[in-house]
């Protein structure tokens, strides 16, 4: 193994992780203080009960489709909820291997070896990611890496699929994923620990990946605070290790989170701050006639600090429910070192944020508006050539949405107009509604449409990047005359609810059909002209003109005691109009399901789930093809041995399904995903 670049930013970032540690230490001492005072229940059984009902009865309740509190079975768009114990179940360490586990999602492991996400025909781009209710920054201004975001402290995740723009602004065209983290949780303090092996295909030397995690939370009168510690050892693994070249990486991930906050009579602070850090190394390539080994690195640093007010109900039992009004100011650096060891480049990138979002409600109306403002910087460097110079965008933005409530239905239409630095005024309409049909004491079908538009600008990124890896033959170039992206979506869903077996067991099914009618797509395309003159492939970032997005989606939920099983089904169907060849990386036909029953007398819970995927287009008109479908089965075994301690192991990708490295050597297209086999076996133990 070659050495390794040592990075610009540790002392940085310890000093925020001994932050965290001193923060741990106060929280601790405030639940010793809290069991002095006999502040604890009494029995865990009892507290544990509490805790699950809480649970459920959170989990009807949605924010995201309408940015107020909903009861699920009210909300006036389709939502899919998640709760973070069934994310647990799948996943441990982050949010890419858990949301491959939803219902109508598309997963993709990038060439620098994240995840991005794929809805509704929409790249990751043009998905928003959320966490709280705020948009994440992403790396080089493009998708979020859905590797770089934890499942810790995930109390639940909701899903709004198609146009978000009304609500959320540019990139929600494809829909919305918002993360939400638990809220007070009393005094808490545990520790969990993973072991994991690329079975079959490990890195010699390098066998064994490894987790750990610490969590605290803890209450003193009015203060509350919350401590995460999390580190992520990923082994990485290789389909030819007689090869010098290495299928994935070896990455090193640690999170930090720390939060305090106060109520005070009428209103309610927060500070929150998170600390990102990854390494991420893979060996690629000998120099022709040379002994050293190029490797690709990626070394990224990400701080980040919010704030926010809200007011308060004035009863102190509705302290947990949504306030009339609150603000919002956050502050996100991230600073990036990648690319190959022989041509590194630095970029840098800065994100300010002020939100703000107030509430007006009365019997049969509801309103809510708000205005944001933001700035964004990005510079990169590659040696000492200075290739994007502090560019900058800012933009201003207003929304207001009014709902009409009845007994049966809701109807409510919105509008978003956006300012933006280089590219002017943008706007968005959105008018959606909701009605129950009763048919019988134990069922209700649910009546969902909406039509509404959305828009995204061009990223900083898109127009001024400079990718430039003519030693391996191509070069990826940004465009500075980009145009705005712009669509028309539409979706209509009939849901039906069912109680079953004398209220022991539930039937949810939910058919769903989209269409979008979009404009601008900004994609890679291949520079023919310029290709040829410089004797390599350069690579655009291009509008397309008109892409046409359509497909359905049929779900169904049945429950019955401790049973459970999902089944879902999605057909999608991407075409660009002016060429009339499908967008790439978006699978005709999906299938996922999963499996579940929970062992009462041992409090033990089984999962098996499958994810079937086929019929993909390359993007290569004409390319052959060695592989146009693939199923993965995933299952996982986890037990609460006491209120202490629980335990659980599983096995990823248990077939071993994974792409060809020999269809890439001859030039085949083969649509299964770089993964391997994955094993593994952890424990949580909570202190109290």
């Amino acid at each position: 193994m070659p050495m390794k670049i040592a990075k610009p930013h540790t002392t940085y970032c310890s000093a925020h992780l001994l932050l965290a540690a001193v923060a741990m230490s106060s929280c601790m001492s405030a639940v010793a203080q809290e069991h002095a005072a006999g502040g604890v229940p009494e029995s865990k059984a009892e507290e544990k009960t509490a805790i699950i009902t809480a649970a459920k009865q959170l989990k009807k309740v949605v924010i995201t489709a309408t940015r107020t509190p909903k009861l699920l079975e009210d909300s006036p768009v389709p939502v899919e909820v998640v709760t973070g114990e069934a994310l647990r179940n799948v996943s441990q360490t982050t949010l890419a291997r858990a949301l491959d586990f939803l219902p109508g999602v598309v997963v993709k492991r990038s060439t620098k070896d994240g995840y991005n996400v794929y809805m509704q025909g929409f790249d990751g781009d043009r998905v928003l990611v959320l966490v709280d209710g705020r948009r994440l920054i992403a790396p080089t201004g493009a998708a979020v890496d859905l590797d770089q975001i934890s499942v810790a402290n995930v109390e639940r995740i909701e899903i709004v699929r198609g146009a978000g723009s009304v609500l959320y602004g540019s990139s929600a065209m494809g829909g919305v994923i918002n993360i939400i983290t638990k809220q007070d949780v009393g005094n808490q303090l545990s520790l969990t620990s993973e072991a994991s092996s690329y079975v079959g295909n490990e890195i010699d030397g390098n066998e064994i990946g490894y987790q750990q995690r610490l969590e605290g939370s803890g209450k003193w009168d009015q203060w509350r605070s919350k401590i995460s510690l999390q580190h992520i050892d990923d082994a990485g693994f290789d389909y030819q290790p007689e090869t010098v070249s290495q299928t994935a990486a070896d990455v090193k991930k640690t999170f930090a989170k720390l939060s305090i906050g106060r109520d005070f009579e009428s209103f309610s602070g927060d500070y929150r701050a998170q600390v990102f850090d990854e390494e991420k190394y893979r060996d690629s390539f000998k120099l022709p006639g040379q002994s050293t080994v190029i490797y690709y690195q990626s070394d990224v640093e990400q701080v980040q600090h919010d704030f926010e007010l809200r007011d308060l109900p004035v009863a102190e039992e509705d302290r947990n429910s949504a306030g009339s009004w609150k603000l919002n100011t956050r502050y996100t650096t991230h600073k990036e070192t990648s690319g190959d060891s022989n041509g590194l480049r630095d970029t840098d990138i800065t994100l300010a944020e002020l939100d703000s979002q107030k509430v007006w409600m009365n019997e049969g109306y509801e309103m809510v508006g708000g205005v944001s403002a933001r700035y964004d910087q990005f510079d990169q460097v590659k040696g000492d050539v200075v290739e994007i110079d502090d560019k900058s965008s800012t933009g201003y933005e207003g929304f207001l949405q009014y709902s009409k409530i009845t007994n049966d239905s809701e109807w409510i239409t919105g509008a978003r107009a956006q300012h933006d630095s280089d590219f002017g005024w943008h706007s968005a309409l959105r008018l959606s509604g909701m009605k129950k049909i009763s048919a019988g004491e134990n069922s209700q079908w649910r009546l969902r449409g909406g039509v509404g538009q959305s828009y995204r600008v061009p990223s900083l990124k898109e127009r001024f990047y400079v990718f430039d890896h003519s030693n391996l033959g191509y070069m990826v170039l940004g465009n500075s005359e980009l145009e705005p992206e712009k669509a028309l979506s539409g979706n209509v869903n009939l849901g039906n609810y069912l109680a079953l077996h004398n209220d022991d067991g539930s039937l949810d099914s939910e058919f769903n059909l989209h269409y979008s009618d979009a404009k601008n797509l900004i994609e890679t395309v291949r520079d023919d002209a310029a290709s040829a003159a410089q004797g390599l492939d350069i690579f655009r970032y291009s509008n397309f003109s008109k892409t046409e997005i359509y497909g359905a989606d049929l779900s169904s939920k049945y429950q019955y005691k401790d049973w459970s099983t999902q089944f879902n089904y999605s057909y999608l169907y991407a075409e660009d109009k002016l060429t009339g060849e499908r967008l790439p990386n978006r699978p005709r036909h999906q299938i996922k399901a999963n499996f579940g029953y929970h062992f009462p007398q041992y409090d033990l819970d089984s999962l098996l789930y499958v994810v079937y995927e086929a019929d993909e287009f390359s993007g290569t008109p004409g390319q052959p093809v060695a592989q146009d479908n693939y199923v993965t089965l995933n299952f996982t075994l986890s037990q609460n041995l006491n209120n202490h301690f629980s335990w659980r192991l599983g096995v990823e990708n248990m077939l071993d399904e994974h792409r060809d490295p020999r269809a890439a050597s001859a030039g085949e297209f083969d649509q299964r995903p770089v993964s391997s086999r994955r094993v593994f076996a952890g424990f949580t133990y909570n202190f109290f």
